[in-house]
């Protein structure tokens, strides 16, 4: 039936954020030359109105052209039933971006109480399909909208980036770009490297295990890595390699060890009767930066790739402290790994901080 234009409401079930003028301009052109060929679909208020649900481009078209009625079929429907058969209609037409498609989902969902799964078997779409679409109207960085809308981000890679907190996400995407990461997975990688910005130290001396291994959970440690020379605790035996290993991995943290950075006994046996610190500093770095760059290199991309890392030693501090005369040499590796990231013009290798447990 036709219905005047002067009866019709067009904003409560309009699912687009904007009109495509050339689309609406090519719309009005068709209109003159062949007329109507669909009828928009309605829903009667109790005013004696209609509330467009599907035609929006149709009733702008017929404004345009001047007209009094337009074609329409009057669907006896609520409003819940009314939002979905819009975003159905225009699902089919294929012509609404995928934000545009998230939005109306949430609303929905919001609006009427709905599941995820729900909501895709409503609109006859996969769980995965409406998650990722939720997921691109979730507290997204404008920045980040932005080059999804000009095309530079497809909505999977638009999804990781959604994962970080609002202010991190420009930073991360800029990452993305520079190392020209097109797969979703790969930048999950990258992500968890990036993220991975904090190096974590401790000694093992004056705790028991119990104790140790809940100062690696209270500080969600996922990694443990030991880098004495000798593993063999004739004191601490509960810290020996294969006894810590084992109790480690019993709790769900990963252990390795690098004996290359260690110190030999006979140095550390000088270090502790009071050789001087600074020689000890010099000596340790000319040794890993000069001796141990390859392996120093895959040392950090196994920290980086692990998960959060503590680099453990015996000693009890990294630093002088109280009965502690000496330094360990955790402490001159810390100093290199920062140093080493903060001239590496690959931000995943970056650390931040620096935590002595």
């Amino acid at each position: 039936m036709k219905i005047k234009l002067e009866k019709l409401v067009s904003n409560k079930f309009q699912v687009r954020e904007k009109l495509d003028k050339e689309h609406l301009e090519s719309l009005v052109n068709s209109f003159k030359e062949d007329g109507q060929w669909h009828p928009i679909i309605v829903r009667p208020t109790d005013d004696g109105y209609y509330d467009i649900i599907s035609g929006h481009y149709r009733y702008e078209a017929a404004k345009k052209l001047g007209w009094k009625e337009i074609e329409a079929t009057i669907k006896d429907v609520d409003d819940t039933e009314s939002r979905i058969l819009a975003l159905k209609t225009n699902l089919l037409d294929k012509t609404m971006t995928e934000i545009e498609e998230g939005k109306i989902l949430k609303l929905i969902m919001e609006k009427d109480g709905l599941t995820q799964e729900e909501m895709g078997k409503r609109v006859g779409r996969s769980h995965a399909w409406v998650s990722m679409r939720i997921s691109l109207v979730l507290d997204i960085h404008d920045d980040v909208k932005k080059a999804f809308t000009d095309g530079k981000l497809k909505a999977s890679m638009v999804n990781v980036i959604g994962t970080l907190e609002k202010d991190l996400q420009p930073k991360f995407m800029n990452l993305i770009f520079l190392q020209n990461t097109k797969n979703p997975n790969d930048a999950k990688k990258i992500k968890l490297r990036w993220l991975n910005n904090s190096i974590y130290t401790i000694g093992f001396m004056g705790k028991r295990i119990l104790e140790f291994i809940n100062i690696i959970n209270d500080n969600e440690i996922k990694t443990v890595i030991d880098v004495r020379y000798n593993t063999m605790s004739q004191y601490k035996a509960d810290f020996s390699k294969d006894v810590l290993k084992r109790e480690l991995e019993r709790n769900n943290i990963n252990y390795f060890h690098h004996q290359f950075f260690g110190v030999l006994p006979l140095m550390r046996d000088a270090v502790i009767d009071g050789y001087d610190s600074k020689c000890f500093r010099k000596w340790y770095r000319w040794f890993i930066i000069k001796n141990q760059k390859d392996n120093f290199v895959k040392f950090l991309d196994k920290v980086k790739d692990n998960g959060k890392s503590v680099l453990l030693c015996s000693e009890s501090h990294s630093k002088p402290k109280g009965d502690q005369k000496h330094y360990c040499h955790r402490d001159f590796l810390v100093e290199i790994i920062l140093e080493f990231s903060q001239k590496n013009k690959d931000e995943t290798y970056h650390f931040i901080n620096r935590v002595d447990l």
